[in-house]
């Protein structure tokens, strides 16, 4: 694989979950938390801005959608975009949607921290997900959610010009999202791991869709 590869995290993720597939694939984490404004493209303009040379873009649930505007201001600098469990519908924003339902990023926060501790101990979510959250500011993670909830990053991803491929599973899809990619014949991998974070337990298999780009 000669492109660098540039993973970008999912909402309030950071670099530490990515290990297990930084095993198998030569790639990086992109960091953006500073990026300026804390929203969509703000963290498309910072990713676009570490990019010189050709790249392929490995998107994780909304940094997928991140990475979806970091393609477009790219163009045929991107070679490629793997997109695992991306935000292509609004039911998909279940994590960063709720910041919609907040008046207050701190109450937003601890809530959010509450429900992804409850699916850390049911084995559903990484612990590094709960450091991850703690770690981030509640204002700039606030101000990204609401920002990203009622967007239409299901066109903007059918529309790039570079290949894609999205990995999805049955268990941490929505229903419509699934639909979405059977109705424009999006193309799709099925995940034969039922998880949100695959690379956790298989990270080869990842390994190997992303070879399909490159």
């Amino acid at each position: 694989m000669s492109d660098r590869v540039l993973c970008v995290p999912a909402f309030a993720d950071g670099a530490s979950s990515w290990r297990p597939l930084l095993d198998h694939v030569p790639a990086e984490v992109a960091d953006l938390s500073a990026a300026e404004p804390p929203t969509v493209a703000g963290h498309a303009a910072a990713l676009a801005g570490l990019v010189t040379n050709p790249v392929i873009l490995i998107g994780h649930s909304l940094g997928s959608a991140i990475a979806v505007e970091t393609a477009h201001l790219l163009g045929p600098r991107c070679r490629g975009l793997l997109s695992i469990e991306g935000n292509l519908t609004p039911e998909d924003a279940y994590f960063s949607g709720q910041a919609a339902d907040f008046d207050d990023p701190v109450d937003f926060k601890q809530a959010l921290l509450t429900r992804i501790g409850q699916l850390v101990a049911a084995g559903q979510v990484p612990s590094t997900y709960v450091e991850s959250l703690a770690a981030t500011d509640e204002r700039r993670m606030w101000t990204l959610g609401r920002d990203a909830r009622d967007r239409d990053f299901g066109s903007r991803y059918r529309s790039l010009a570079c290949p894609t491929l999205y990995l999805w599973s049955a268990t941490s899809t929505p229903r419509a999202t699934a639909e979405y990619l059977a109705q424009h014949r999006i193309p799709a991998r099925r995940l034969s791991v039922e998880h949100h974070w695959p690379w956790l337990t298989a990270p080869a298999v990842v390994a190997e869709a992303l070879a399909e780009l490159s």
